[in-house]
């Protein structure tokens, strides 16, 4: 599998399972970017 459908299928998972964590609330896009901004800033750091 290319590395861009894992990440995609990655993301995938990560909405779902941010659906449970804020069961109840709509995910906003800033729940989103905020996530994916947490995810690259670890990645980073790990690169880095």
């Amino acid at each position: 599998m290319p590395p861009c459908l894992v990440y995609l299928q990655q993301m995938l998972d990560l909405k779902i399972l941010l659906s449970h964590v804020f069961d109840g609330e709509r995910l906003t896009e800033d729940h989103v970017s905020g996530v994916l901004h947490a995810i690259n800033t670890l990645r980073k750091g790990e690169h880095g």
